[in-house]
């Protein structure tokens, strides 16, 4: 899954870009969507032998749950302020595409 995300640090907003891996039964549908083109992943037990997403991102989250939702940076948090300007976006873990197998 992957989402874009506002944080407000350092009296700062940023915008994040932001993905992770979501148990299936958390996921709730969205009326009139069409979701034949998500998808599917069976992984393991353990969330350390997943794959890093395809998806270029600031933020990535290994397992999401209702229990365990996506926590900001350390000295951050959510904002749902957009920033005002698209300069200076923060980039605390980049995904690469070596760490997706099979691209």
């Amino acid at each position: 899954m992957g989402w874009q995300g506002y944080i407000k640090r350092d009296f700062h907003d940023y915008t994040v870009l932001c993905s992770g891996w979501v148990v299936t039964g958390d996921v709730s549908k969205a009326d009139g969507a069409d979701y034949r083109q998500v998808g599917r992943v069976r992984l393991g037990p353990d969330p350390l032998t997943w794959p890093r997403p395809w998806l270029d991102t600031d933020l990535h989250y290994p397992q999401l749950t209702r229990d365990q939702p996506a926590q900001p940076p350390a000295g951050a948090y959510w904002s749902n302020k957009r920033p005002s300007r698209r300069g200076g976006i923060p980039r605390y873990e980049q995904a690469r595409a070596e760490d997706h197998p099979g691209r």
